[in-house]
């Protein structure tokens, strides 16, 4: 298995979701809380 980070523009969110929604059986989407505790996730981020 393999762990990505991917950005979405807002507007493909829902799209994004639906198409993995369909393949639960070979994705999971997780939620890292590091990140969300993270105050300079954004500064070190790589553009």
């Amino acid at each position: 298995m393999h762990t990505l980070t991917v950005n979405i523009q807002d507007s493909m969110l829902q799209e994004f979701l639906t198409f993995i929604s369909k393949r639960k059986e070979t994705i999971e989407i997780t939620k890292d809380k590091n990140l969300e505790l993270d105050a300079y996730f954004y500064e070190r981020k790589i553009v």
